[in-house]
């Protein structure tokens, strides 16, 4: 594999930003299935690359990604809503998507680039736990089948499975209907060496549009805040964490039809 300096990564980086920002969004589950071109899948490729040349210049630990929390069988009357989670950890923090019976459906692809390339020219753990749902409303069936969760960095995957099955009639569902948010992936705790970035997930759909908050534990919005920064897949980015940023955060997404919210905790340790 070839090794790529700084400078040569940051380069290789702003070629694949444009990439990030059109497909780094998780997508819809009630949008078809995803079907990628060869050109998408090369620059994936060279996105791969990237992080696999930073993580080599990076890492203080050795990387993996186990699942902590398998999805779980469902039996669903039609016209029900049903939802399914799953959890893992990793170095680096894994990202996770979703297929049902091996065909695309919630998919996440960035990881946490940005964090990296604040970071290079330090050691970093890089260790996360990753949580995700994936909320179908009016269960049909269609929606029935095995459901996979998997979850990888630039080094590993893994995956773990679930069966939905849908019994009855399915009652009418509304198309396309305006609907409040659903966070769909976020960071459920995260660990790295003071003075460094950090980056905490929280992807979500919605329609119309959702507006992503961030906040501490004292309630207060970082939005705004100069060490933070709120991405625009709605992670956060931490600035020279210190031993002060450590404790719980809260991501808010939120429309005119309501609001969905997780919770993360992050622990600075000591390089």
């Amino acid at each position: 594999m070839q090794f790529l300096s700084p400078c040569m990564l940051l380069e290789r980086v702003l070629s694949v930003f444009t990439w990030i920002a059109l497909l780094g969004r998780p997508l819809r589950a009630s949008l078809p299935l995803v079907q990628r071109p060869p050109s998408t899948i090369h620059t994936r490729d060279e996105f791969a690359r990237l992080n696999a040349n930073l993580d080599k210049e990076q890492l203080l630990e050795k990387a993996y990604v186990r699942i902590t929390k398998k999805p779980e069988t469902v039996l669903v009357s039609g016209g029900e809503s049903f939802e399914l989670r799953c959890e893992a950890i990793g170095v680096p923090p894994p990202i996770i998507s979703w297929s049902i019976s091996g065909k695309p459906l919630l998919m996440n692809y960035d990881n946490n680039i940005i964090e990296k390339l604040h970071n290079i020219g330090h050691k970093t753990i890089q260790n996360g736990v990753t949580a995700t749902k994936l909320r179908v409303p009016c269960a049909k069936k269609r929606h029935q089948g095995v459901y996979s969760c998997h979850a990888g960095n630039a080094h590993e995957s893994v995956e773990a499975n679930a069966t939905v099955a849908v019994e009855g009639q399915s009652r009418s569902c509304s198309r396309k209907s305006p609907s409040s948010p659903i966070i769909t992936m976020w960071s459920d705790g995260r660990f790295e060496n003071s003075g460094l970035a950090v980056q905490l997930f929280c992807r979500a759909s919605g329609m119309p549009d959702t507006q992503i908050s961030w906040y501490d534990e004292e309630h207060r919005l970082l939005n705004h805040n100069s060490k933070y920064e709120v991405l625009e897949n709605g992670d956060l980015l931490i600035r020279n964490a210190q031993w002060d940023d450590m404790g719980g955060y809260s991501c808010v997404a939120s429309n005119q039809y309501g609001e969905d919210r997780v919770s993360t905790f992050f622990y600075p340790t000591e390089p």
